[in-house]
């Protein structure tokens, strides 16, 4: 095998290669509740936002950060979540956790400080920001996000919506307006890709040997999940697509399947564990500048 491991590799192919940057001590941690929870806002009381989402049967959204020292985590509130469109949004589709791990004392109330710990411990958070959006129960992980220099309200919201229709709540309004054969269907297919997603993930905290046998189930695990998220993918596509004019149905579809092939084919060839000089690093920019082109256009429908 190659030089590198497997846990380096899912790093790699999961949050991207980030550049930290210096920054002065300022945060909206001010801004974050310490007690209770509200809709749109942060809040550090984590009881009191399991409460409330199970109430209101919406997803949470864990923000792992380091409010006063983390470059990253400070353009993220700057640039996402101080603009109107995120709180706005967040009403309406999940509750918000502040699980801050700062240098300063006294910003984190001494009650929560170890069940900060416990739930990074949980969520084998090892850098920050990390955003780890669970469902309603509490446990189920869903997915999660990273933070990135060109991030917006509006960008950043596009890629929480992908993870919170996988809700328990975000499926059950999205099939009322299938078929009963697609509702079903669509149904499966989540289960089927919860059940695959923790099953990769259990694998890899067991932190296995680098041995060529351990890589092949890496990707092969990878690629099943990938199989089960086309599925769900294409219901969601033909589904969008009834509701547009023909031609950009037309347009929207086809951009879709090339964005599919793209990803395939990047999938591919890292599998083939190329080495990291000059021109596989230009091969691997050409993949990404294309999958950021036609990710657009899908996006402006």
């Amino acid at each position: 095998m190659k030089k590198g491991t497997i846990t380096a590799l899912i790093t790699i192919i999961a949050a991207g290669a980030m550049l930290m940057m210096s920054t002065g001590n300022d945060s909206l941690a001010s801004d974050v509740m310490k007690d209770g929870a509200e809709l749109g806002s942060w809040t550090m009381d984590y009881k009191a936002a399991l409460a409330l989402a199970q109430k209101k049967d919406l997803p949470i959204m864990l923000n792992f950060t380091g409010s006063d020292w983390c470059g990253w985590c400070i353009r993220m509130d700057r640039n996402v979540f101080a603009k109107k469109e995120w709180p706005r949004w967040a009403a309406e589709n999940l509750l918000l956790v502040t699980l801050d791990f700062p240098k300063g004392k006294g910003i984190v109330p001494e009650k929560y400080q170890n069940r900060n710990r416990q739930l990074q411990r949980q969520y084998k958070v090892g850098g920050y920001p990390t955003y780890v959006i669970v469902d309603v129960d509490g446990k189920t992980e869903l997915g999660r996000l990273g933070a990135g220099r060109n991030k917006t309200p509006e960008s950043f919201i596009k890629e929480a919506e992908e993870i919170v229709a996988k809700s328990s709540g975000g499926v059950s309004k999205f099939v009322t307006t299938l078929s009963p054969r697609d509702a079903a269907n669509y149904r499966k297919y989540i289960d089927e890709l919860k059940t695959a997603e923790a099953k990769l993930a259990e694998w890899t905290a067991s932190e296995p040997a680098e041995t060529e046998k351990n890589f092949a189930t890496f990707y092969d695990q990878r690629e099943a999940i990938q199989e089960i998220k086309d599925k769900i993918e294409n219901i969601e596509v033909a589904q969008k697509a009834r509701g547009m004019k023909p031609q950009d149905a037309k347009a929207y579809q086809q951009a879709h399947a090339e964005l599919r092939t793209t990803k395939a084919d990047l999938e591919e060839w890292m599998r083939t564990q190329p080495n990291r000089d000059e021109k596989n690093l230009k091969k691997l920019d050409a993949y990404e500048r294309k999958i950021d082109k036609l990710s657009a256009i899908v996006e402006r429908y």
